[in-house]
């Protein structure tokens, strides 16, 4: 007995499917195959010419594919939601089983030709042709997917904490505003369902409808524009690119630190000013060609950390200059003397102010010229100096006319010049190391002061460009934009 409830329920179920089934074939067949007037999917469905199909068009960002910054192109992934009344697929559902609705394959009814106006896609419109449901009064709903490649045109001033304002320009392309007319369900276009992207973040989606007239048309077109607001996520860059090249520039400040003996002072700066500008070539590739009026203000901050390197190069060679002058042992002039000791040393505080080096008198001169002819070891070779020869040559009593003694007299004379010739000598080897002294001092000076003033700068050139790259400079239209 069960057995026989089972197979008439599975005959009775199969026999209503089949009903069902041709319920629906036989709707399709009436409302497409229409005897007297056939549907035709190529002709706007309204039963008076005069009549706007009025059509309501939503799109719902899914996820931001890629956004190729160089090209200014943008690839997003989207569900289009399209909803309009088709005034030859009514029926009244008592006659067919009480069907309410059916899915037919799209191409087979009228759709509206709503175009991405700023695409770029060169692979065509990549309809998926996916079915539409048909309601029993009309209302047609065509539900899908799209992939869209559009052009967003980059203003990098901020990068990279700039927010991107792309535009998606949707509207018919035959139809004008008396045939079709796009009406958005809200002008605040839905972002619940969106995905976050690794690099960028949807804030929010205004929609603004506008009328456009094309040169081509007398009357003008609806257009639908959806304003996508996004914003860079900047963490990537500050680890990667803002911080690396803080610390090289921050690398240029140890040249002045770094003793002038070492002799690596200018291979240490020419190594980061190499190290900056490789950085910056690296970086400028992954960003577009832009403009005067939107270059980025971080490349402004390369280029001037650059520049504050290229003169830290030049500031330690004329400082390496200034410390070997100690070998041509010239006098200091007395401004130079007075800028770095009076002015450069007290605002450091590197030293005390310097003292000047006594001058040395003329005689040195003359010294050197008496000097010429003789060497001391010479001259007590030929004196024959021995003390038993000066007692014997005393001993007469009479030493008037003496050849020794004259010869001594003479000697000694010489003698006594040579030593002042010594002294002489010992002075200006004295007065030479205090000229090298007071170079070496001054390069000390001009090194500490030129620390502390790329240091300052290096610290302050950073700040400032990371307030104006956030927007801390900018005037309210700017912000409120």
């Amino acid at each position: 007995m069960a057995a026989y409830f089972l197979v008439m329920s599975t005959v009775l179920l199969l026999s209503t499917i089949d009903n069902v089934d041709c319920d629906i074939r036989n709707l399709v067949k009436h409302l497409m195959e229409d005897e007297d007037q056939p549907y035709k999917s190529y002709i706007r469905p309204v039963k008076d010419e005069n009549t706007t199909k009025i059509i309501s068009y939503e799109m719902l960002p899914k996820n931001l594919i890629t956004f190729d910054e160089v090209k200014q192109q943008i690839r997003l992934r989207v569900w289009l939601r399209q909803h309009w009344d088709d005034e030859f697929l009514t029926w009244n559902p008592a006659d067919f089983n009480n069907t309410n609705e059916i899915r037919i394959p799209s191409t087979k009814v009228w759709r509206p030709d709503i175009v991405l106006y700023n695409s770029v896609d060169t692979d065509g419109t990549n309809d998926p042709q996916l079915p539409v449901t048909v309601l029993s009064n009309g209302t047609v709903a065509y539900n899908t997917p799209y992939i869209f490649v559009f052009y967003c045109k980059v203003d990098l001033t901020f990068y990279p904490f700039d927010i991107q304002y792309c535009n998606m320009s949707f509207g018919s392309w035959a139809h004008d505003i008396t045939q079709v007319n796009l009406i958005p369900p809200s002008l605040f276009g839905d972002t619940d369902q969106y995905q976050d992207n690794g690099e960028w973040n949807l804030h929010k989606m205004p929609i603004t409808p506008k009328e456009t007239l094309f040169s081509c048309c007398e009357k003008p077109f609806k257009i639908l524009m959806f304003h996508l607001n996004l914003e860079r996520k900047p963490d990537f860059y500050i680890y990667n690119l803002i911080l690396p090249y803080v610390l090289i520039s921050v690398m240029s400040l140890l040249a002045f630190y770094l003793p002038p003996e070492s002799g690596e002072k200018m291979s240490l700066s020419i190594t980061v000013l190499l190290s900056l500008i490789v950085f910056n070539q690296l970086v400028f590739q992954t960003i577009p060609r832009v403009s005067a009026e939107s270059f980025p203000i971080l490349g402004k901050y390369f280029i001037c950390m650059i520049g504050m390197v290229s003169m830290s190069v030049t500031m330690s060679v004329l400082n390496l200059h200034v410390y070997h002058r100690e070998h041509a042992c010239i006098p200091m002039p007395e401004f130079l003397r007075w800028i770095v000791f009076s002015v450069m040393a007290r605002v450091v505080g590197k030293c005390k102010p310097h003292q000047v080096p006594p001058a040395l008198t003329t005689e040195w001169k003359g010294y050197q010229a008496e000097k010429d002819g003789f060497e001391l070891e010479e001259l007590m070779d030929d004196l024959d100096f021995k003390p038993e020869s000066i007692l014997m040559s005393t001993k007469g009593g009479n030493n008037d006319g003496s050849p020794r003694i004259d010869r001594m007299e003479r000697h000694m004379t010489r003698i006594s010049k040579f030593t002042e010739y010594l002294a002489a000598r010992k002075r200006k080897k004295d007065k030479d190391q205090e000229i090298a002294k007071e170079w070496r001092d001054a390069s000390a000076v001009i090194d500490r002061t030129l620390l502390l003033s790329f240091a300052l700068i290096t610290l302050c050139l950073p700040t400032f460009f990371l307030l104006a790259a956030r927007g801390f400079f900018s005037s309210e239209d700017n912000v409120d934009h």
